[in-house]
């Protein structure tokens, strides 16, 4: 990066912000990396993830990591380019916006602790659940936007739910025993960062 120019700043926000700028270049970097390789999202054979995502197919738990991580890393592109703007004069200036940056730091820190969260747990059963979990989730969300757009599926909820559960139910859980454990696992975007540290 070139030498960034902060007008106005102490020196202690002068070293945060030079933090931030090193930082987000090795996010860019990294987000670079992985546009250019067309296997980035490729899982492994017999590995963990492979076992995983064939245990939960057509809900793949690699995927839906691989989408946070991509979430995660689309808002710090964008607080990059929210902070330091183009180069003028060979320097780069810092932008501070009181609110919005923190949303975009917020949904960076969410996201990538969701595919921490889902990638974590050592045990199969305990990764399969929290993405099932999540499935019921946004089945439940998807339908409830189709009744407020007056927009029917081909599939009713129940039955969309229904492959959910005989995945659950390939776990050996029961109803009962999935519903408590869906009902108190974290599935709010907010509620992985915990957990997820």
């Amino acid at each position: 990066m070139a030498c960034v120019r902060l007008p106005f700043v102490d020196s202690d926000e002068e070293r945060d912000l030079r933090k931030l700028a090193a930082l987000l270049d090795k996010a860019q970097q990294r987000r670079e990396q992985t546009e250019n390789d067309p296997n980035a999202s490729n899982v492994a054979a017999r590995s963990p993830l492979a076992g995983d995502d064939a245990k939960t197919h057509p809900f793949d738990l690699s995927g839906y990591a691989w989408h946070a991580l991509t979430v995660a890393t689309d808002h710090l592109e964008c607080l990059r380019a929210s902070v330091f703007g183009p180069p003028v004069d060979g320097h780069i200036e810092a932008r501070i916006q009181t609110h919005a940056q923190s949303s975009l730091v917020r949904g960076a820190i969410e996201n990538g602790a969701r595919a921490v969260w889902l990638l974590g747990p050592k045990g199969r059963p305990i990764r399969m659940t929290r993405r099932l979990a999540l499935q019921r989730k946004e089945v439940k969300g998807s339908y409830r936007m189709r009744e407020l757009v007056n927009q029917p599926a081909a599939r009713t909820k129940d039955e969309a739910l229904a492959r959910v559960n005989d995945l659950l139910a390939a776990l050996k859980i029961t109803a009962d025993e999935a519903h408590q454990k869906l009902k108190h696992a974290p599935t709010t975007a907010a509620s992985f960062v915990t957990p997820a540290t």
